[in-house]
């Protein structure tokens, strides 16, 4: 399981925001609640909310394991999706400083939620496997890419001790 790190922690090199996706604030308050889900569920990750009732029909239905496991998988990201855009719209509330800790806190969500339910099952070698996985993607993997992107843009890169 892979942890979600936050998306935005520093405006761009030209000093401008990249783009936003989401409604402004100062939309947000002019926007009546039909409206604001009109906006949401307009986007094509909203078409996998199928299937989340289909995931909970299939669990009392008792459908094959592959079937159910793909409803949930299906489900699982437009929910995801779901809690990052709600993060997305608090962060411009509260601000950016609270924002990014709303949204490295709401974007593992999915991990706590997966993490609770496998200890429940007695799950606890799997859970702490997911744990060590998710440090060591993020330590070897994600900071490999970044030197390595930056290798392709810039042949020679020095240290500097004191920036």
């Amino acid at each position: 399981i892979l942890a979600r790190t936050p998306r935005r922690l520093a405006p761009s090199v030209s000093g401008r925001r990249p783009p936003r996706a989401i409604v402004e604030p100062s939309e947000l308050s002019a926007m009546s609640t039909g409206d604001a889900l009109k906006h949401l569920l307009s986007s094509k990750l909203a078409l996998l909310l199928v299937c989340v009732p289909l995931a909970w029909i299939l669990h009392y239905v008792g459908a094959t394991p592959l079937g159910h496991f793909g409803a949930n998988f299906g489900a699982i990201i437009p929910l995801a999706w779901l809690i990052s855009e709600a993060t997305d719209q608090l962060e411009g509330i509260v601000g950016p400083t609270i924002g990014v800790l709303l949204n490295s806190t709401f974007g593992n969500m999915v991990e706590i939620i997966l993490s609770v339910q496998a200890i429940r099952a007695g799950l606890v070698k799997v859970v702490q496997s997911s744990l060590l996985g998710a440090m060591l993607m993020n330590l070897l993997f994600v900071t490999g890419c970044c030197f390595m992107v930056t290798g392709l843009k810039f042949h020679s890169v020095s240290f500097n001790p004191n920036a």
